[in-house]
């Protein structure tokens, strides 16, 4: 027993070996880092040091766009070339397995990604000495993304392995990445609805939008980890069955495919469950934006009655940005899920988080008699007492900013403050009796009731 895993384990060493040397022996490893490095550093500059920004979480965003783009470059030999050559009969006959084969290959080609990664090593430095580095941010972000990589270089490492020609592994890979990429758009500009549920829980960029807010995700991380484990699974299947000398792989990978989809699907959805019961994130953002009080925790966990927060949003939007026609104000939507998240997360139950999209439910505020009070990206905080209706301004701290003659130019959004905001309006929903401040004709005096 011992001496099999020794042999798998050495197999795949072997393997690894042989995949550096081979990225570092032949121009794939230089033009997959160099494309890679070049692109991401233009981007660094003109987003983090023309902009002075300090926060690294857009540059790590803009990088899966990047890894869509350069990953093909990087896996299209994987297996194409062993199959053109014929070297992949060795591979198939060594006394190693073939999980052992995969890993080897899927490790290498993550080391050579790694040490692409390294140079926002560069980045981190100079944020530092220039504008104060988020130290917890960065290191969330850099494991973040090697997990999001994974997943689209054993992706990759799939079509590779479909194929004996390099180039259409490239043109595969870039197509399925690319596909992907639309079926996220499609989901962006779609009505709500189960099925659009569905595929939005298998976007990669959504996923990562909260590791560009600071937040670390373990439901996210999760779904990475599990979808890299069914590609893998699948190449190794894939290979088996080259092996074996089966005709008609394509039928009998899809066979495999169709249920390990659903086990991904089904993982997702508990994990999702999970994640709306728990917080299971952790605020990384300087000063814990999305930290909640002492006394806050202590209202949600004794609320009298159910509370139900409502955002007239369809829930496509809530990882774009806002602007005010009147003010020019921005307004991070994806900031304040965020908070709502940990809301519902903390009442123990006691209270609902819902999107409802104002053009599909147009009837919805007209049942509760509140046309004239909200709309578009307003929040109702409503029980069964009364309602409370707030409006971004209130949810989201701004400044106006004024030219030489005192004149303002615009209005500039510097944070949230939404849990100020919240928490009033769920205590005034809440609170069997309001108290009142009635005025006395005549006097400048008042009285509380």
């Amino acid at each position: 027993m011992r001496m099999a895993r020794a042999a798998r384990g050495g197999g795949c060493l072997a393997v690894y070996r042989r995949e550096i040397y081979s990225y570092y022996t032949t121009p794939q490893g230089y033009v997959f880092t160099g494309l890679f490095v070049l692109v991401l550093n233009l981007f660094f500059y003109f987003a983090n040091v023309s902009g002075r920004v300090s926060s690294l979480g857009a540059a790590f965003a803009f990088m899966l766009t990047v890894l869509m783009l350069t990953v093909p470059v990087l896996t299209m030999r994987l297996f194409a070339e062993e199959y053109r050559r014929g070297t992949d009969r060795l591979l198939l006959t060594a006394p190693v397995t073939l999980r052992a084969v995969v890993m080897g290959k899927l490790i290498a080609a993550m080391t050579v990604f790694a040490v692409a990664l390294s140079n926002t090593l560069i980045w981190a430095e100079i944020v530092a000495l220039f504008g104060g580095l988020n130290t917890a941010e960065y290191i969330g972000n850099i494991f973040a993304m090697l997990a999001f990589a994974s997943v689209y270089i054993s992706l990759g490492l799939l079509v590779s392995a479909l194929t004996g020609s390099q180039t259409v592994a490239v043109v595969a890979s870039l197509g399925v990445f690319a596909a992907l990429f639309l079926a996220d758009v499609a989901v962006s500009i779609m009505p709500d609805a189960p099925a659009t549920r569905f595929l939005a829980s298998f976007s990669l960029f959504k996923r990562y939008d909260a590791f560009s807010r600071g937040v670390f995700s373990l439901t996210d991380i999760v779904f990475c980890v599990t979808a890299c484990a069914l590609f893998v699974f699948l190449t190794t299947a894939a290979l088996s069955r080259r092996r074996s000398g089966l005709r008609h792989r394509w039928k009998r990978l899809l066979a495999l495919a169709i249920p390990g989809l659903a086990l991904l699907a089904a993982v997702n959805l508990f994990t999702s469950a999970l994640g709306e019961r728990y917080y299971l994130k952790l605020d990384m953002t300087r000063g814990r934006v999305f930290a909640l009080t002492g006394q806050t925790v202590d209202i949600l966990r004794a609320l009298p009655e159910h509370v139900t927060i409502t955002m007239l949003t369809p829930p496509s939007e809530l990882s774009g940005v806002v602007y005010d026609d009147m003010t020019g104000a921005a307004y991070q939507l994806s900031d304040l899920r965020e908070a709502l998240e940990k809301y519902r997360s903390t009442s123990g139950g006691n209270l609902t988080f819902r999107y409802v999209d104002p053009e599909l439910n147009p009837g919805w505020l007209q049942s509760r008699d509140l046309t004239g009070q909200a709309g578009y990206y307003s929040l109702i905080v409503e029980s069964e007492r009364r309602v409370r209706v707030l409006s971004l301004r209130d949810l989201f701290e701004t400044r106006t900013m004024y030219d030489y003659d005192g004149a303002p130019i615009q209005e500039m959004t510097m944070g949230l403050k939404a849990e100020s905001a919240i928490t009033s309006a769920i205590l005034n929903v809440v609170t069997e009796r309001l108290p009142t401040a009635p005025a006395i004709q005549g006097h400048a005096d008042f009285a509380l009731q």
